[in-house]
């Protein structure tokens, strides 16, 4: 499963009129955490 990252933006114009509409999308991996005793010592 990815996360996604959504950004969405819109640029107007001095009179307020809608010029550009831009969307972005990132996606990550999911982080799997695993316990090491290396770790557990840490703690």
């Amino acid at each position: 499963m990815y996360k996604q990252i959504v950004v969405f933006a819109v640029e107007t114009n001095k009179n307020g009129i809608v010029t550009r509409v831009g969307r972005s999308v990132i996606q990550q991996p999911q982080v799997i955490k695993k316990s090491s005793p290396v770790a557990a010592e840490r703690r």
